[in-house]
């Protein structure tokens, strides 16, 4: 007589990062990998799961099996808060991207538009944003940590010699099947992601060179390593 072992429930997944991080490049990656689907930010209608945009329905690379969301996507520290009430998530990825590079891409879409930014709407803003930023790390710390997992934004975005194993790396810890990911499958996968991202113009650019000075003289990639291993702040951000 055969023995029918209890079936052991996939885990689920808070996936935060601040915008602009690569979170769209992690959900293309799990819908492909897993044939689930994950939710983007609570209330953000225009938010779908990565299978019905337009980008994989010319491409048919992601194909749903089960409708059961296996991550849920969040940008700000309260998303999450209302992710918890509406599912049973128990785990939890923080994708981080040099907050020099994250901060000041997103932050010249908006300040772009200002047809005259002083420095003092500058600082303003980035320190605005720097908290938005910290708060996803501090929420990240919050969690178990056998529970919890980082990855950033420049292993999944080096060349594919490099980002391929990172991916794969992955799915393995985070206990989602890493199988059908063939290199051939993961430059399909980031050409999917890429498919929503627009280039900032000549005057964005220029604001963005200025937002990532302002940002580095208070936080850089190096700070946010130390505080997601140890818990504690080093350099301008110590004090």
């Amino acid at each position: 007589m055969s023995r029918h072992l209890p079936l052991i429930p996939a885990p689920t997944w808070h996936l935060a990062s601040y915008p602009r991080s690569g979170n769209h490049l992690v959900r293309s990656l799990i819908e492909f990998a897993t044939h689930r689907p994950t939710l983007g930010c609570p209330g953000a209608t225009q938010d779908a799961p990565i299978y019905q945009r337009p980008a994989n329905a010319r491409a048919r690379l992601i194909d749903i099996r089960d409708a059961d969301p296996v991550a849920f996507k969040s940008h700000f520290a309260n998303q999450i808060q209302r992710h918890d009430q509406d599912y049973l998530i128990d785990h939890f990825l923080l994708i981080t991207r040099d907050p020099r590079e994250a901060i000041s891409s997103h932050l010249a879409r908006d300040l772009t538009r200002h047809f005259c930014l002083g420095d003092r709407t500058l600082r303003r803003r980035v320190e605005q944003e720097l908290n938005i930023y910290i708060a996803l790390l501090y929420a990240y710390r919050a969690y178990p940590a056998r529970r919890r997992l980082h990855v950033r934004f420049e292993d999944l975005t080096a060349p594919p010699e490099r980002s391929h194993p990172a991916a794969r790396a992955l799915l393995d810890a985070m206990g989602l099947p890493s199988a059908e990911l063939t290199a051939a499958g993961w430059l399909q996968v980031r050409k999917i992601a890429a498919a929503s991202q627009h280039s900032l113009g000549r005057r964005g650019q220029k604001v963005r060179a200025r937002l990532r000075q302002a940002v580095g003289a208070r936080i850089g990639a190096a700070d946010v390593d130390h505080f997601l291993a140890t818990g504690s702040w080093s350099g301008p951000l110590s004090g």
